[in-house]
Parts: C-alpha cells; structure tokens; sequence
C-alpha cells in the first residue's frame, strides 16, 4: 500500500492543486520571504519528502496567484493624482455573501435587547430610524414581503414602516408611523407605533392607493422605490466597520512607513469578527494618506449606497441585492486626530475654529472654565 508523506503531489504547482502550498506561501499569518522558502524546501528535500518542488516553480506560481489577485483590485488616486490599488467594498462583501464559512453567521437586522452583547444590539443599529441606513424590507417565511416606506394595515390602523428589528427571542418587529386619513387624503402623522411584523397586512381591495398620502405638504408615493429597482429580489443593509492605522516593517516607524484600511463586517458576532479571515485588508500604501485612500473608499460607500450591488446569497440560495454603509471609523489616537483635524479636548488650542486653550491649567480655574462659554477669536490659517 502506497502511502504519501509530503504535501506535494507533484512538483508541478498547477492552479487547481496544491492548495496546501498555496496556503503555506501566501499565509497572512507566516509571510515568508523567497530566500526563507527555499530553505524550507531544501529541508523539506533533506527530511526525504517526495516531489518537493523548485523555487523556481514556486515563483511561477506566486506571479500567477498575485495577478490573479491584481485583477480584483480598483485602480484609485487621491487629491494629489497618487495612485494606489484597493479591494472593492462590493467584491469584499460578494465574498461573504457567498462563502459557506461566513454567510450563517451574518445578522442583517439589528436586535433591541436588555443587554448589549454585539455591535447589532447597539443604539447605532438597534434604535437607528434612519431610512436611509435601516433595513430596508423583510420577508417573512410565510412568503410575506414588508418594505420600509410603504403603507400597511395593522389592525384598525394604517402603519408606514420606518425600520425593522429583531426582539429578545427573535421574533421581528418594526417601528412605523401612523397614517390617518383626513377627509380625501392619507395624512403621515408623527406618532410612532411599534409592532410585529407577522401582524401587518396588505391592502387586498387596493382602497389605500385610491387616497393621495401626503407627509405635510408633499405627497409620498405608496411604492418604495427601492422595491421596483431590486425587482423581486431581496435587499439588505449592510453595516461596515473601517480600521485605519500606520505600520512599519522596521523598529521605528521613521523608516518605510505604510498607511493601511481595513475592514470589518458587523452582522458578525464578536465571537467570529475578530478571526483573521473576517478582517479585510482594503488597500495599503507608502505614499497615500490613510485620509487620501479613505476618501476613495467613501466614494464608493456613496456610489454602492445609490446602486447596490448583486451578489449570490449562500444562505437562501438566490441573488441579492447589498447596500452597505459606514458605520464608523476606528483608528488609534495620532490617527484619529488627523482624520478629524483635532488634537482631543486636552490639547492646546484642542478647536479648529477659534483659540479656546484646553490646558488643564486654564480648565482648573473659575475664570478658564467660564472662557468655553463665551465665543473665542477666531483662527486663521496663520
């Protein structure tokens, strides 16, 4: 009986095979440099491993995994006309959406609980009413569909949905506002009503949609626009998260200095959000600001926002429509302070507009303290 002790089956590293190899020399944890791999293989030849491949053949088939790679990423410039490349935030989430290790464990709606246990059980996402950022529909398994900005019956009551949710138990509620009717319109009121999701109905004798709905003095369309450009397909919004931070291949970072984005997707539970698979390197570069390859990135939150993308849903087994959006910006604190041209409120001259000082010194004192609330001089660029 013939038996394999090696990892190669050939010394030939052909694009379907060897995903061991491939694994090894592009591992993102153990980069390893071309001299340090062919030491390895010489010890591997040693140790009498069979078909142990040349460095050679496995530079041929690093060049081809890096083109192959090169052809994802966007072509982008800052403000200055530098260039630097970038993964797409569209082909970053069509790899989630697709793979059978991620897509279980993404949460598109966000959860109103007691306790804050994720990032989806926060204000931000729990109680966020803006349409333009909430869920956008809910499909029941029932077959139901619901979409925010349409007209419902619940009860006695007329609802326009304004976000969706899960509760304590999982069960799906919505946070809508109630529609009255007055004289011969439908009046969008101000009063809120939150309900459950499997109690809405649809208007069967169509009598809403014969009663113009007016929201003051405008008048409000009773289908969502959303629904007629995804036709028929679902659409969810997706919360992202973008790290930026500075690194250095050196001891001090006053040699060969890099800015890097990257990117988190925040369906995910803390339990698998911090896996290295789960955290996507977006773009590095030498010579681009973390502000110049940001302002790019958002760019494309703005573009994905008025046109989402389609992708293969591996859950439900269908194609989807995705529209993510920024949740928030993480860096550490130099970096924070560049992106929001601040030096935090214990600096000096900490404001941008005027030249209140933040010295602990002024804020110990009656006088200092009364400074904040009267208006500064304003700073100039001098």
């Amino acid at each position: 009986m013939k038996t394999r002790c090696g990892i190669w089956l050939g010394k030939r590293l052909d694009h379907g095979d060897h995903s061991e190899t491939k694994g090894f020399l592009l591992s993102p944890r153990q980069a390893h440099s071309l001299q340090s791999l062919e030491h390895a293989l010489g010890l591997a030849e040693a140790l009498g491993a069979p078909n142990v491949p040349s460095i050679n053949v496995c530079k041929k088939a690093l060049a081809r995994i890096y083109l192959r790679g090169k052809e994802k990423l966007v072509r982008s410039t800052d403000v200055d006309g530098n260039v630097f490349w970038r993964n797409s935030v569209a082909s970053l989430l069509k790899e989630d959406f697709c793979n059978s290790a991620v897509r279980p464990n993404m949460h598109l709606l966000p959860r109103r609980t007691t306790v804050v246990r994720e990032l989806r059980d926060g204000g931000a996402l729990a109680y966020n009413t803006d349409e333009r950022t909430v869920a956008p529909m809910i499909r029941l398994e029932n077959g139901k569909e619901f979409w925010i900005k349409e007209v419902y019956e619940h009860g006695q009551q007329m609802v326009r949905p304004q976000c969706f949710f899960e509760g304590e138990q999982g069960e799906i509620f919505g946070e809508a506002k109630i529609v009255r009717q007055n004289g011969d319109e439908l009046q969008l009121t101000e009063d809120r009503l939150m309900f459950r999701a499997d109690q809405l109905k649809y208007d069967v004798e169509r009598r809403l949609c014969r009663l113009p709905l007016v929201d003051g003095e405008q008048e409000l369309p009773y289908t969502n626009a959303e629904r007629i450009r995804c036709n028929g397909k679902r659409l969810f919004s997706v919360p992202l998260v973008v790290f930026i931070d500075d690194l250095s291949g050196a001891r001090s970072k006053r040699w060969n200095k890099h800015e890097a984005i990257y990117l988190s997707n925040t369906t995910l539970d803390r339990s698998v959000l911090d896996l290295d698979s789960n955290i996507k390197l977006v773009s590095i570069s030498k010579n681009v600001t973390g502000e110049g390859q940001l302002s790019s990135l958002v760019d494309e939150f703005m573009q994905l926002h008025e046109n989402p993308t389609c992708v293969f849903d591996y859950t439900l087994g269908e194609d989807v429509m995705v529209r993510p959006f920024l949740l928030a910006v993480m860096a550490d604190n130099p970096m924070a302070a560049s992106l929001t041209s601040s030096i935090g409120l214990t600096g000096n001259r900490f404001c941008r507009m005027c030249d209140v000082d933040g010295s602990k010194s002024t804020l110990s004192t009656t006088d200092g303290f009364i400074r904040y609330l009267k208006t500064a001089n304003a700073r100039s660029a001098q």
